[in-house]
């Protein structure tokens, strides 16, 4: 069985602080692809079909500044990524961090 993972980012400026941002992030399942394709506002996405052919290629999709409906309102987010899994299958990933600018912070703070 297929299974589409939507995932989606919005950064907030805080307006009394401009360092201090906010992220709201949503994560949704669905088994239909179309259903999907139905959660969003038609003129931030590409075609149904464009969106379908780019996950048989990649099995993933990405879109910059859509507006997705959840909950009844539609919220715009900088971007919502499309993964198509095949469920009881163990994925992983990996990713590399750089750690060193957090830790020149934290060793900032210290006086020596």
């Amino acid at each position: 069985m297929k299974l589409y993972i939507v995932k989606g980012i919005e950064i907030v400026d805080l307006e009394t602080d401009n360092t201090i941002k906010r992220l709201n992030s949503f994560l949704a399942y669905y088994t239909n692809l179309k259903e999907v394709y139905t959660q969003f506002d038609r003129k931030t996405v590409q075609s149904y079909s464009s969106i379908a052919n780019k996950i048989k290629e990649t099995s993933y999709y990405i879109c910059y500044n859509p507006s997705y409906l959840i909950n009844g309102n539609i919220v715009k987010f900088e971007q919502v990524r499309i993964e198509r899994v095949v469920v009881n299958k163990v994925y992983s990933k990996y990713k590399y961090l750089d750690i060193n600018p957090l830790i020149s912070q934290e060793l900032s703070d210290f006086k020596f």
